[in-house]
């Protein structure tokens, strides 16, 4: 049931995009956080809603570091009634278009900020200086701490890989940045989610190591090969299952996502088969006859787990 018709968070000057939830289990509150381009520059802001989606108190002002600042994506720590957030953090060059970082902030429950520009990956200027995209965020309530991850194009890598590393509920660094997968050519869009009744992180992925040219870039995602694969991983990073492949079918699967039912102890992971329609147009004299070619799809999904 539709409690409330569409009403806007934040309606101003320049582009508001990138928006991410997360629902604040002891205060009963969501979090919406999103990049704004009021400044002229995209920055991280967000807003506090009730259960019926009123706000509970003005926009807010997360991060706005000089460059551009996009993608932020938010988890809640109930343990410690906090939120963790990262995002693709452009600081060190002129525009979201060169290589980015990924950068972070924790928050307190009413959204001010405990701890500022965490610095989850800025390799600007290393040798293997490479582009950090599609940030993600899982919580581990047995330990406290969070797993973050990515899509790497360092030039050691295998063309693009998923890296990670953890960060303590403080959030300060808590260990060294680990690679998580990086076999031929892209590995990339990274989604973990923790575990608890296995202790462990599952992180799904698109993986393109079936395409044709391994050194394909990544942005002609369109012209590739893209599978669903995942796998498990032990809460301190150093531990990894088999790969678990999804679909390797021919053709792209795109935009995955994942899901864990805890009673039964599964997963559903679900993602969309890309397919070219070739559809006759409308019968109006500047239409009759004309045929398009576009890129639809269809969605499936697969439950995994205990049988």
């Amino acid at each position: 049931t539709i409690l409330k018709n569409p009403f806007p968070l934040s309606v101003k000057p320049g582009s508001q995009m990138h928006s991410s939830v997360a629902f604040n289990t002891q205060e009963r509150e969501f979090f919406v956080v999103y990049n704004s381009s009021e400044s002229g520059s995209p920055d991280i802001k967000g807003i506090i809603l009730d259960e019926n989606g009123t706000p509970v108190g003005d926009e807010l002002m997360i991060n706005d570091t000089e460059g551009d600042q996009y993608n932020p994506y938010i988890v809640y720590n109930p343990t410690d009634n906090t939120y963790l957030l990262n995002w693709e953090d452009f600081r060190n060059v002129p525009t979201w278009q060169e290589n980015g970082e990924i950068y972070g902030a924790l928050l307190d429950s009413d959204g001010s900020v405990l701890v500022n520009d965490i610095r989850m990956i800025d390799d600007f200027g290393e040798p293997d200086e490479g582009d950090q995209r599609h940030n993600q965020i899982a919580y581990n309530g047995d330990k406290n701490e969070f797993f973050v991850c990515w899509s790497d194009m360092g030039p050691s890598l295998n063309n693009v890989g998923v890296r990670g590393r953890l960060i303590a509920s403080d959030g300060t660094l808590k260990g060294p940045i680990f690679m998580v997968e990086d076999t031929t050519s892209t590995q990339m869009y990274p989604h973990p989610i923790y575990v608890p009744q296995k202790k462990q992180y599952f992180i799904l992925w698109e993986d393109g190591r079936n395409v044709e040219d391994p050194d394909m870039y990544w942005r002609d995602i369109y012209e590739m090969e893209i599978d669903i694969y995942g796998k498990w991983m032990s809460p301190n990073g150093r531990l990894f299952s088999d790969e678990v492949v999804f679909c390797e079918e021919p053709g792209i699967q795109r935009y995955a996502s994942i899901g864990y039912a805890e009673k039964s102890d599964r997963l559903l992971v679900a993602w969309q088969d890309i397919v070219d329609e070739d559809f006759q147009l409308g019968e109006t004299d500047d239409q009759a006859g004309q045929h398009v070619k576009e890129q639809g799809g269809n969605i499936y999904a697969i439950a995994y787990g205990t049988p």
